[in-house]
């Protein structure tokens, strides 16, 4: 699955819209200029931690019993700091998670 099909898949599992959107931004350049603008907007939870936390607490929040598989893995990766690791132990989850759903 590539990132923007996994960021869809999260966002979908955050009840969130999982179309792209284009939205007004203003984006700085290396050089310090702002570049105004429009860009096509889509939840970034693979590198920004803003974004990727409330989907661990909701993860966390859902009952412990289906947890048990996958908690030492989520566990583990929020104790790296690595969103990386974080990233792919969610979208592991909710792999598992709407495989079970079916």
């Amino acid at each position: 699955m590539s990132k923007q099909e996994t960021n869809k898949l999260i966002a979908g599992f955050m009840g969130l819209p999982t179309e792209k959107v284009w939205a007004d931004c203003v984006a700085i350049s290396e050089d310090g200029r702002e570049l105004g603008g429009y860009v096509e907007s889509y939840f970034n939870y693979d590198y920004s931690w803003d974004n990727i936390m409330p989907v661990v607490q909701k993860i966390l929040s859902i009952n412990q019993e289906t947890m048990e598989t996958y908690s030492l893995y989520l566990e583990d990766s929020l104790r790296s700091a690595d969103i990386k690791n974080v990233y792919k132990s969610v979208v592991n989850y909710i792999e598992w998670r709407n495989s079970q759903l079916i």
